[in-house]
């Protein structure tokens, strides 16, 4: 059996692998329920965290490209309207991205996109 049953609406719940901050893209850990930050702009992004999650914590998690709702990011750099975001929340012309920026943003600043599955510009 998988790790839930059904569908879902919402957030599911995944246990941290690592300390993740809240907006940051995440990738599947070591374990199928355990999720991790992505470090590297070619990991491919699951999720988004809903919270921020110390290891072991449960944390909410938000899917890519099926999310009902807009989605807030943890800024890394400079970020426009329309930007297309990449997995580290920095702006990004190529490689994979996670959604296009709905507002301007700053590093270190939450920002909303409109989420995509993990893709390649």
């Amino acid at each position: 059996m998988g790790l839930t049953y059904g569908t879902h609406k919402g957030p599911l719940t995944r246990t941290a692998g690592a300390a993740i901050e809240f907006g940051q893209a995440l990738k599947k850990g070591d374990a199928d329920n355990k999720v991790v930050p992505c470090v590297l702009a070619t990991d491919v992004a699951i999720y988004v965290a809903g919270d921020s999650a110390a290891l072991g914590d449960p944390v909410p998690v938000l899917t890519l490209g099926s999310a009902e709702t807009t989605v807030l990011v943890l800024a890394t750099g400079v970020i426009g309207v329309g930007d297309a975001v990449g997995v580290l929340g920095a702006a990004v012309a190529s490689g994979l991205h996670i959604g296009r920026a709905l507002e301007p943003a700053v590093a270190g600043e939450l920002f909303e996109i409109d989420p995509t599955t993990c893709a390649t510009l």
